[in-house]
């Protein structure tokens, strides 16, 4: 329960953050250049920084290098809100956003963006049959268990519509036994931050920094660059002649 408790906390945090922060995707600049072509418009992003969000758009920018890449099957808003979360705009997720931006996160394999929905589903209200169907069909474990202990033997679901309908066969069988009075799944931990990805250098993170205790770590310094002037001005000095 601690670690709910803990992963409720830290959803909290991150669902009330917000940096007032204007960015322009529709037209290039010194760092947004390569363009998404997106239902015939185009949005300009840094491919480097949307390479640490996303290992799909990561690919498509090392196989078509200096090319626009074409995003179908996708709704040009959609991309757009997509780009202000997860850029320093951090545009908040709402109850409309969250059904936008699930399937593009796990369409492209974002598992930040996927996390971010996660935790604001972790404290909003919503008919508990919805967010389970959510978790399921978006791999939310952590999700799925929360709303797995919040099931009692006299909770009432509609067995026969849609939603129960649309669950994996695991998921169902979770939910039944819940109604039968059996114990919920184990809650799954968050994993730990792997800090050793950031000590020897990769084609993703290569730039290196040095911390007050002398040990050095790899970035990628286009995506540290967005989030701070000072690591701006350290990495791309030309910037700011």
């Amino acid at each position: 329960m601690e670690s709910w408790c803990m992963l409720q906390d830290e959803c909290r945090t991150i669902t009330n953050a917000s940096i007032e922060v204007l960015l322009d995707f529709t037209r290039p600049d010194g760092q947004r250049t390569r363009p998404l072509l997106v239902d015939g418009k185009r949005l300009y992003v840094d491919e480097h920084y949307i390479s640490v969000w996303s290992p799909i758009l990561r690919a498509w920018c090392i196989e078509c290098p200096d090319r626009e890449l074409i995003l179908a099957n996708v709704q040009y808003d959609h991309i757009l809100e997509m780009l202000h979360t997860i850029h320093p705009t951090y545009k908040e997720i709402d109850d409309q956003t969250v059904h936008i931006l699930l399937p593009i996160a796990f369409d492209y394999q974002m598992e930040g963006l996927l996390h971010r929905c996660e935790c604001f589903l972790v404290n909003h209200r919503m008919p508990l049959l919805e967010k389970i169907w959510l978790a399921d069909r978006y791999k939310l474990d952590r999700l799925l268990v929360l709303c797995l202990r919040e099931i009692r033997p006299n909770h009432r679901f509609d067995l026969t519509g849609s939603r129960y309908h649309a669950l994996s066969d695991r998921v169902k069988v979770f939910l039944l036994e819940r109604l039968h009075g059996n114990t919920a799944p184990e809650e799954i931990p968050e994993p730990p931050i792997d800090l050793e990805y950031f000590q020897r250098s990769t084609d993703l993170n290569f730039a290196s920094i040095r911390a007050k205790s002398g040990r050095i770590y790899y970035v990628n310094p286009y995506y540290i660059a967005a989030w701070s002037n000072l690591f701006q001005v350290s990495f791309f000095p030309d910037l700011h002649i």
